[in-house]
């Protein structure tokens, strides 16, 4: 397997990846997220912090499950991006649109203050 899904306990799904995200592997991801999405899931919680190599396809992913999660009032956030991830989301300016944040507890404590701020629900 290379990622993982669990929901945590505040009703956030965190996915972990590993390795190569290719095309076969960003499919399914995007299959998985629009599952979830279509059972409610909202918010969203990617930790690239094992993603060796990122392709288009795992680009679009990243860009239509913000997109999705935003239209339905939720997020999608990253954790910890490997140095060659967060290289190319510079290059490709994905940085300003993607929210990152240094570890899980930080990425759900952002969640809970922008919900207390009533800027989100969770």
């Amino acid at each position: 397997m290379e990622y993982e899904l669990n929901v945590t306990i505040h009703g956030i799904c965190l996915i972990r990846l590993y390795g190569r995200i290719d095309h076969t592997l960003a499919e399914q991801l995007r299959q998985d997220m629009n599952t979830f999405m279509e059972q409610g899931q909202r918010w969203f919680i990617l930790d690239l912090s094992q993603v060796t190599f990122l392709e288009s396809m795992g680009l679009t992913v990243l860009i239509t499950g913000i997109k999705s999660a935003r239209v339905i009032g939720g997020d999608l956030v990253v954790i910890q991006p490997t140095p060659n991830v967060r290289n190319l989301l510079h290059i490709t300016a994905l940085d300003y649109l993607i929210r990152e944040y240094p570890t899980v507890q930080a990425a759900i404590a952002a969640y809970q203050q922008a919900a207390q701020n009533d800027m989100f629900t969770l």
